[in-house]
């Protein structure tokens, strides 16, 4: 199986930028062009900052740190890459972009949410693998 093309899914958490990293050694070695697709969650955002909510802003900054530091990783190798901002459900989203672009593998960190937050919001490497067909690659992070 040739990998021309690889779908990453980041959020900022250690674990996606684990997953970058490891995406970025990855498409070095094989020629890949990356995908790197954050989904903003804007309820998922709530326990992070104190209100009043401005929820513009919140994706305004999610939209700026995605072309800038998340995918810095990439841009340092010098890795062919491209940026998609969406909204909705992760695993979802990630899978449809998946197929928009014809990924032949899809990336993403395990954040290792606990209690209500992962009842709430889920596991997107958990649920990805429902969404697609596509060969789907969980790496893991100490640091979360």
């Amino acid at each position: 199986m040739m990998i021309d093309r690889i779908v990453v899914g980041i959020d900022g958490s250690a674990g996606s930028r684990a997953a970058l990293e490891w995406v970025a050694d990855l498409a070095v070695q094989l020629g890949a062009h990356v995908t790197v697709v954050h989904v903003f969650e804007p309820l998922a955002k709530l326990g992070e900052i104190d209100p009043p909510y401005d929820m513009h802003k919140l994706a305004e900054r999610a939209r700026e740190q995605l072309d800038g530091e998340w995918v810095m990783p990439l841009a340092l190798a010098g890795v062919p890459h491209d940026t998609v901002f969406a909204e909705g459900a992760p695993g979802e989203r990630l899978a449809h972009m998946a197929d928009e672009v014809d990924a032949d593998l899809i990336v993403v960190g395990d954040r290792g949410h606990a209690g209500l937050r992962k009842m709430l919001f889920g596991s997107t490497a958990r649920e990805l693998p429902r969404q697609t067909t596509r060969p789907v690659t969980v790496i893991h992070s100490d640091d979360d």
